[in-house]
């Protein structure tokens, strides 16, 4: 019980100065009740308000009671992680998609404003037919840089997607079900046409009677995170381990590393274990 009754002086030098790396890309779950802060959303505003907003810790659209086309996005510069850009998300649309209801996300855009066809990247769910799945375009074509085998998105939308490239230029695509870990691939690609610009958001065509039917949740973004983690709260667990509860998700590589870590009069754990927003420390 001594290893851990220095738990007073958990908040010690080496937390700080090293929280920087602990958190590598923007994460927002909107469980902060807005999307002006943090990262900072920008949306159109068709009707003079908002064409989204957030409603139970979730992104929903928010456009006005006629046929419209909304957009919301975000910029911050794509950073190669370990080599690779990933974005991902959840989506939420009750109904079959169709080429009046229909869903575009963008990467790489260069333009704030998504309704204008902005250069970059993107991913279309919904078109006319009734075999809709999970597309991949650049826009500098019409046709799918990768198109879905699968009619994913034909009877509603209730997934999450997964989004890599790496510094050469190659594309996967991956889906699963919302909250699961378990991703398939879609399909991959090399492509490097298309300059990466700063830009990403969703763009939403509707009806006037599904204007608040599309949701958005769990985005992750490959933006460098610049405020660094606070320490919430640190707690004995056992005679050998400390729970850390930070402000926000970590990222998995610097969170994990021991050296990362300093018990004042004990030294650095022999381990550290991540679950999201807190840190196992287990020392001998």
């Amino acid at each position: 019980m001594a290893r851990v009754g220095f738990i007073s002086f958990i908040i010690g030098l080496n937390i700080f100065c090293l929280a920087d790396g602990l958190r590598a890309q923007i994460i927002d779950d909107f469980s902060d009740g807005n999307f002006d802060k943090l990262p900072m959303w920008t949306s159109s505003k068709t009707s003079g308000e908002d064409d989204y907003i957030v409603l139970e810790e979730r992104l929903r659209s928010n456009g006005p009671a006629a046929t419209s086309a909304i957009w919301i996005s975000t910029a911050g510069e794509p950073t190669f992680i370990n080599g690779i850009l990933t974005w991902q998300f959840d989506l939420e649309y009750d109904q079959a998609p169709s080429g009046a209801n229909n869903l575009r996300i963008y990467f790489g855009a260069n333009m704030t404003d998504l309704s204008v066809l902005p250069s970059g990247y993107y991913v279309q769910l919904g078109q006319s037919g009734s075999d809709d799945g999970i597309d991949f375009y650049k826009t500098t074509s019409s046709d799918p840089l990768i198109s879905d085998s699968e009619p994913s998105v034909s009877a509603s939308i209730d997934l999450s997607i997964r989004l890599t490239r790496t510094e050469t230029g190659k594309w996967t695509l991956f889906k699963s079900e919302p909250g699961s870990v378990d991703f398939t691939t879609v399909g991959t690609v090399v492509d490097t046409e298309v300059e990466l610009g700063d830009h990403f958001g969703f763009l939403v065509n509707h009806t006037s009677s599904r204007n608040e039917s599309f949701f958005f949740d769990n985005v992750i973004l490959p933006f460098p995170d610049n405020i660094p983690p606070s320490l919430l709260k640190a707690r004995i667990e056992s005679d050998q381990n400390v729970m850390l509860t930070f402000s926000e998700q970590l990222d998995t590589n610097s969170s994990e590393n021991p050296l990362n870590y300093f018990l004042s009069s004990i030294g650095n754990p022999v381990s550290s274990q991540l679950d999201s927003n807190t840190v196992v420390l287990g020392f001998t």
